[in-house]
């Protein structure tokens, strides 16, 4: 694969005044701060700031990614929402933004413009963890915690009563693989089956009737065989034995299977049975990548996102946030299209006004690095990266 010439201590910015957006044009910036990137896996995050959710001291936005000086190694999963962020570094899991229904597990509601380190995550052992609108998720040595905001049951304890520290999912104490977290939802992977758990007001929890649960129920149809979920506002996608399934809200189209009507059973999505290897939900749609291409939703259907552009290709990972996208490439680098506002899409200086970018575009690391994970929600992203080795 062809890739474009890269500078020591220089980024790629794509150029918003070229012509058409089909191919990706750029110029290249001098990156403040370049030489003392860290090698180990650390973090960077960039576009909408309006609660500190940045990390990055200021509540200002950016459209370049900004590297967090709290968290400049070992890094190993990330998560956001629109308001709040997410990490996990050597095995302990650290929070930053919003803290308005104590999303953040320090304690209290205070607002933290910097990552903090969640309470009782001190020691390893934390893999993964998920942001919801205001409470969050995350795996502790094969057990689920939650914690935050509670009105509709998210946090899976059998109460409505928030959290303001990390507290256990009672019966998802062992085998849990995956988690996600919707607006007012949550669900998790036990032994490759689906569980979910609070708001149902839109069939997102899989289940029939249309009640919410405060503890985790079993999804109908995803008893087994489930090797990754997703949740957006109110919709849920999974990947069993290859196949997509989704279910829940589908007022835009986001289910993928023709038509808005909501489905509150898990089913196939037509024509997508096998060979999908990864999904991503949006606010409002989603995306995923079959036989090796990147697909998203509409209304009739999922469609292919930019079909035989150069280099758009070897897609492992994706992310999707209000009506950003991005996608992660086998080679390390990012691919970014959609809305960019607030600078949602990290494009760099010179982009924080561009409004949209309809077709993809290539978002190189700086020299002598590659990112390993991204996730998004709203208007903003965190990325996980680390020095090539050799470099």
């Amino acid at each position: 694969m062809t890739r474009y010439p890269h500078l020591p201590g220089m980024v790629p910015v794509v150029d918003p005044n070229a012509p058409g957006q089909r191919a990706a044009r750029f110029l290249y910036e001098v990156r403040a701060r370049y030489g003392d990137r860290p090698r180990a896996p650390f973090a960077e995050t960039w576009g909408q700031n309006h609660s500190g959710q940045l990390g990055n001291g200021t509540k200002i936005e950016s459209s370049t990614p900004i590297t967090l000086s709290g968290l400049s190694s070992v890094v190993t999963a990330v998560a956001c929402s629109g308001c709040h962020s997410l990490a996990v570094r050597n095995g302990a899991v650290y929070a930053w933004g919003l803290n308005r229904n104590g999303q953040l597990g320090v304690g209290g509601t205070e607002e933290r413009r910097r990552p903090v380190a969640v309470r009782g995550f001190y020691s390893d052992g934390v893999s993964d963890v998920a942001a919801g609108i205001t409470h969050s998720l995350a795996i502790r040595n094969g057990a689920a915690y939650a914690w935050g905001s509670n009105e509709a049951g998210q946090l899976g304890n059998g109460t409505k009563e928030a959290r303001m520290l990390p507290s256990p999912v009672p019966a998802l104490s062992d085998g849990v693989t995956a988690i996600a977290a919707g607006d007012y939802f949550s669900l998790a992977i036990r032994n490759g089956a689906v569980y979910a758990w609070g708001s149902n007001s839109s069939g997102n929890l899989g289940i029939v009737p249309l009640e919410g649960s405060l503890t985790p129920v079993a999804a109908l149809g995803l008893t087994d065989g489930v090797t990754a979920i997703a949740a957006g506002d109110s919709h849920c996608l999974a990947i069993r034995h290859g196949a997509l399934y989704s279910w829940g809200g589908n007022a835009h189209g986001e289910l993928g299977h023709g038509g808005k009507v909501m489905s509150v059973m898990p089913a196939k999505v037509p024509g997508f049975t096998d060979s999908v290897t990864a999904i991503a939900a949006g606010s409002r749609h989603s995306l995923m990548v079959y036989r090796g291409v990147v697909y998203t939703s509409g209304r009739d259907g999922f469609v292919p996102v930019a079909n035989g552009l150069a280099g758009f290709e070897d897609i492992v990972a994706l992310a999707a946030g209000n009506d950003s996208n991005t996608a992660l490439a086998a080679d390390g680098c990012l691919w970014v299209w959609g809305s960019n506002l607030f600078g949602a899409l990290g494009l760099g200086p010179g982009t924080l006004w561009t409004s949209r970018f309809d077709a993809p575009q290539l978002r190189l690391p700086p020299a002598g690095h590659k990112y390993l994970a991204v996730a998004c929600r709203a208007s903003h992203g965190i990325a996980i990266l680390t020095a090539v080795t050799g470099i």
